[in-house]
């Protein structure tokens, strides 16, 4: 049954004459997700018209508050966590957010985060903004200083990052 599948949930009864009252079923998450949702589309257009009006500010600002919204939202995941343990929670936190992240080493040893897609795609098409942000929020996460050592929107396969060796 849809129930049992997770895609409809019981969410209460409406009563609309005499006799029993009907039971009122609803769409889950899980199921929503089986629809087409016209959000991308309409959010790269609305940057597309911020741009073209002028307001990119507008853009990177929403975007900076949206990193400063994430930082506060992980920080309590990351207290504590040092070298691979915290890597491994950004790449956790990242792959929740839909960036299919990984933690790699390059041949010179360096541990490397690797966001093998790109949530945003469509809006970068458009805006940097989302880049912007994104590295500003690894580099908030791993609390260090990073190099970007690949970048999808140039050609690469993904976007990664390797945090900078001190001296």
């Amino acid at each position: 049954s849809l129930g049992s599948e997770g895609l409809v949930e019981r969410r209460g009864r409406r009563r609309s004459g005499p006799g029993r009252p009907e039971i009122v079923y609803g769409l889950t998450d899980a199921s929503e997700a089986l629809f087409p949702s016209q959000e991308g589309r309409l959010l790269q257009e609305l940057a597309t018209f911020l741009h073209e009006e002028g307001r990119d500010d507008l853009v990177r600002a929403f975007f900076d508050r949206q990193a400063e919204r994430r930082w506060s939202a992980v920080r309590e995941r990351l207290d504590g966590l040092e070298g691979p343990a915290r890597m491994g929670e950004v790449a956790r936190i990242l792959t929740e957010e839909g960036f299919m992240a990984e933690v790699d080493t390059d041949p010179e040893g360096r541990e490397l985060l690797r966001l093998c897609h790109c949530p945003m795609r469509s809006l970068v098409d458009v805006t940097k903004a989302p880049c912007r942000s994104e590295l500003r929020s690894v580099r908030e996460m791993l609390g260090g200083h990073l190099v970007r050592v690949s970048y999808i929107p140039a050609g690469d396969a993904s976007c990664c990052y390797a945090l900078k060796q001190a001296g």
